[in-house]
């Protein structure tokens, strides 16, 4: 038999990139926050081929900024790395019953590096990561003068973690959206933690050095069902182990001394530091936990085209000793989260008017939680940071 080729009709395109340099600005507001203005620029192709520059400034009461570097490279460009450092100041404060009784001057700087590879473009990757952090806390009033809930007078922390990590994400939107998933899993290791922590006239020793080590699972997930075109339920799993090294003779403890290795519990949007988790009702950064499992769901119907109204409900196991301590006593919780020392269970509920305006999404948010046991309101309008995904 002699073969028969077939003829094939095929169509090359050629193109090319251009070199686009992009500054944006957009006002904000927010209820834990108070008022800003992002600035932001963006270059392509600045230091190197298919490469992006970012500096982003928020020049706010809270000031924050992240400049970003990210270059694909490889035959497909499915192979990059992104270098990135974010940092801001805020005040934080300590909640006891759900009232604020001491403020304090917060840094957070980050710098983050990461390889990784895409499995489905623009959907999801593997990677590999190591980072810096620092965490600076101080009084906003001199103890000397009036002393606080700890009788702190500085708590400065150093960590280097090496982590790996796998994104996917198939929303259809970025805010709002209707329809897909959302799973982050990370696996992370220190390489380095330190402590520098001074207490003013307090039964608690000063002490600077070398922390234990640790390892610390993350995971968020998120999926959107379209019921119809105007309701979207919302299922959510999220949570954060830490197991730390045993104490050895020179170390103490990195979660006694420090909140590099903590996860951080509470407000209505999300964060742009990847420790942060969102829990209705609490304000930003309110509960700070060292294990945590959580679950949400919530109905979001669409009142109008870009109007939106969502009841929700957020359930929360979390502890403050060690993993194996906490999945032991997960399933006979207490509900004295706000003392901070057993395993516990925090529940909220409420309900958040939504627009997705030209000015930026704009939340409206009634919650209430267990514990504090009353009503609290949020409002958010405007862009704000994001997490890097």
């Amino acid at each position: 038999m002699i073969p028969i080729r077939r003829k094939k009709s095929g169509l090359i395109l050629s193109g090319y990139e251009r070199s686009k340099h992009i500054v944006k600005g957009a006002l904000h507001y927010d209820s834990y926050n108070g008022v800003g203005i992002i600035m932001n620029l963006t270059g392509r192709n600045i230091l190197g081929e298919a490469s992006r520059s970012l500096i982003s400034l928020d020049i706010a009461e809270e000031p924050r900024f992240r400049l970003q570097h990210q270059k694909n490279f490889g035959g497909d460009r499915n192979w990059w790395w992104r270098s990135e450092a974010y940092g801001h100041l805020t005040e934080e404060s300590i909640f006891i019953d759900g009232q604020d009784v001491d403020d304090f001057h917060y840094r957070h700087f980050i710098f983050d590096n990461q390889f990784n590879r895409n499995l489905t473009p623009l959907r999801s990757y593997l990677g590999i990561g190591v980072k810096y952090q620092n965490d600076y806390l101080t009084p906003k009033v001199d103890p000397k003068i009036d002393d606080n809930t700890y009788s702190l007078e500085k708590s400065d922390s150093n960590t280097i973690e090496l982590s790996v990590h796998y994104v996917y994400n198939s929303l259809n939107t970025p805010f709002y959206a209707t329809y897909g998933s959302y799973f982050k899993g990370k696996l992370s290791r220190s390489l380095y933690s330190r402590a520098n922590v001074v207490f003013y006239q307090s039964d608690r020793s000063d002490f600077k050095g070398e922390t234990n080590l640790y390892n610390k699972l993350e995971m968020r997930f998120e999926k959107r069902l379209l019921l119809d075109d105007k309701v979207t339920v919302i299922l959510g799993l999220s949570g954060g182990l830490l197991w730390q090294d045993k104490d050895e003779d020179n170390t103490i403890s990195a979660s006694d001394y420090g909140i590099s290795a903590a996860y951080f519990l509470g407000g209505v949007q999300e964060q742009p530091s990847p420790r942060n988790y969102v829990m209705p009702g609490l304000k930003g950064g309110e509960l700070i936990v060292n294990q945590f499992i959580k679950f949400n769901t919530g109905i979001q119907y669409r009142l109008f085209s870009k109007s939106y109204i969502t009841p929700h409900l957020n359930l929360a196991m979390v502890g403050f000793d060690g993993a194996d301590a906490f999945i032991r006593n997960i399933f006979s919780t207490k509900n004295n989260w706000d003392d901070r020392q057993e395993t516990s269970m925090v529940v909220s509920s409420g309900i958040t008017f939504s627009n997705n305006s030209l000015l930026g999404p704009i939340d409206i948010d009634i919650s209430w939680i267990n514990k504090v046991d009353k009503l609290r309101l949020f409002i958010g309008v405007g862009y704000r940071f994001n997490l890097s995904d």
